[in-house]
Parts: structure tokens; sequence; C-alpha cells
């Protein structure tokens, strides 16, 4: 999947989660989901998964991932002010992480969707 790809079906999953457990209105929370995915994906892209070439794919899995779910969740939590902002973050990431797993293993299958 391309960056582009795979930002733009980011966005499309973790938006309307972000605006559902954050709950605080859309013109408040939207400014904020588009601020931390257009913060994370791409350093997640282009910055930790080069300097992660030379390990597993699982390790670097994990690695990025832990660290665009921290950076996420507590970029939320710090906005929400509660722990609507840590849930916010977890189901987001959770979300799109399981699709992209998903699809990436589909497309092992010659299945490509995206």
């Amino acid at each position: 999947m391309t960056w582009p790809a795979a930002f733009a079906l980011t966005l499309l999953l973790e938006i309307p989660v972000v605006l559902v457990v954050l709950g605080r209105g859309w013109r408040r929370d939207l400014p904020a989901a588009l601020l931390a995915n257009a913060l994370s994906h791409p350093t997640l892209w282009f910055v930790l998964w080069p300097m992660l070439a030379d390990v597993s794919y699982a390790t670097a899995l994990l690695i990025g991932e832990a660290a665009v779910f921290s950076f996420e969740a507590l970029l939320y939590l710090g906005l929400a002010r509660s722990l609507r902002g840590l849930s916010a973050g977890v189901a987001a990431n959770s979300l799109s992480l399981g699709v992209g797993l998903l699809i990436n293993e589909l497309s092992r299958y010659g299945l490509e969707l995206i």
C-alpha cells in the first residue's frame, strides 16, 4: 500500500472514532485528530520505518505502533483532560492497525483492496 492510500485510510478510520470517543464536538476534536495523524503517520512511515529496517517486521511493527499509540493517546489525553483522550487514542489506533494488518494479509493472497 502506498503512503497516500495508507494515510487516507487511517484518516477515514481514525477520525470518526476520535470524534465519537472524545465527544467534545467536531469543531474541537477534528483539528486535534487531523493534527495527531498529520504528525504521527508520516513520522512512522518516513522516519521510524527506515530506522527500524534492520529488525524483524514484528519488532518494527511493535516499536512503531507503540510510538504512535503513545503519542496520539497522550495528545488526546492532554486535550480532553480526561481518560476519554487516552481511550480515543487507543481505540482509533487499534482500529486502523487492525484494518491495516488485515489488508496487508489479504494482499499476500493476491487480494488488493487499496
